[in-house]
C-alpha cells in the first residue's frame, strides 16, 4: 500500500486549528467560487503591510472557515472587523469558532 505525505499547508492548518469545535465542516461551493486561503506566510505579509490602528474598521469579504478572520483579530488592534459572507453554513462555522466583541458577521452577497 502506497503511503501519501500530508500536504504542508494542511499540516500548518491543523497546527493553527487544533482547538476547532467538533462539527462537520460544510463543503466548499463552486457556485460561490469558494477558495480558502491556507498560507500563513501570505496572511502574515498582508497584516504586516496593512496599517491597522485601534480606530480602524477592517472589512473581509468571504470569511470561509475563519483562517484570515482569526489572524486579523489576533494580530491587529482593529476597532472592528466587518465580515461579509454569502454562505450561511460557513458564516455559522465562524460564528461558533471565533468569539470577539470586535467581530461583526453579516450574511450578504456583496456582489448584488
Amino acid at each position: 500500500m502506497k503511503k501519501y505525505r500530508e500536504h504542508p499547508e494542511k499540516r500548518a492548518y491543523n497546527k493553527t486549528h487544533s482547538s476547532r469545535p467538533s462539527y462537520d465542516e460544510p463543503r466548499k461551493k463552486k457556485e460561490h467560487g469558494q477558495v480558502f486561503l491556507r498560507d500563513q506566510g501570505i496572511v502574515d505579509s498582508m497584516l504586516r503591510n496593512a496599517t491597522v490602528t485601534p480606530t480602524t474598521t477592517v472589512m473581509e469579504i468571504g470569511c470561509g472557515d475563519g483562517f484570515l478572520t482569526r489572524a486579523i483579530l489576533e494580530k491587529t488592534p482593529c476597532k472592528l472587523l466587518q465580515v461579509f459572507e454569502i454562505d450561511e453554513e460557513w458564516l455559522n462555522v465562524v460564528k461558533e469558532s471565533i468569539k470577539s466583541d470586535r467581530l461583526s458577521l453579516n450574511l450578504i452577497n456583496v456582489l448584488d
